[in-house]
C-alpha cells in the first residue's frame, strides 16, 4: 500500500492530493492511511499543506521528492508506527500473532493485487 500512495502522490505533482482522496484511491481504512503519510512525513518525502474545501479546513499531501527508504519502513510495516507498540509481545495484552493491521500488512505482501 505504501509503494501505491507514493505512485499517487508523485502523480499528482505538486497540485498534491487532499488526504480523503489519497484514502478514496488506496480503498483502505483512513487510520492505515495516515500512518503511512506519517511514516513518508517523517522521512521528510510529504508535506501537509493546509487546504480549504466547501469552508471547511482540510489537508493537502504533497510529494517532496526522494525515494522511500524501504529498510526503514519495511514498505509500512505498521509496527513502526504503531501507538500500542509498548504493549504488545509474547504474554502481553497484544501479540503480533493477533494483531489485525500486522496481520492485513502482512497477507498484502504474500497476495499482492
Amino acid at each position: 500500500m505504501e509503494s501505491r500512495a507514493i505512485a499517487l502522490l508523485k502523480e499528482a505533482g505538486q497540485r498534491g492530493l487532499l488526504l480523503s482522496e489519497l484514502v478514496q484511491k488506496l480503498d483502505h481504512s483512513a487510520s492505515d492511511v495516515r500512518n503511512i503519510v506519517e511514516s513518508l512525513k517523517r522521512q521528510g518525502h510529504v508535506k501537509e499543506v493546509e487546504d480549504q474545501q466547501n469552508g471547511a479546513s482540510t489537508i493537502r499531501l504533497v510529494w517532496q521528492g526522494g525515494e522511500s527508504s524501504e529498510w526503514n519502513t519495511l514498505k509500512g510495516c505498521p509496527c513502526f508506527v504503531c501507538k500500542e507498540i509498548e504493549q504488545c509481545g509474547e504474554g502481553q495484552p497484544i501479540t503480533p500473532w493477533y494483531c489485525g493491521k500486522l496481520n492485513t500488512w502482512l497477507a498484502e505482501r504474500l497476495n499482492p493485487t
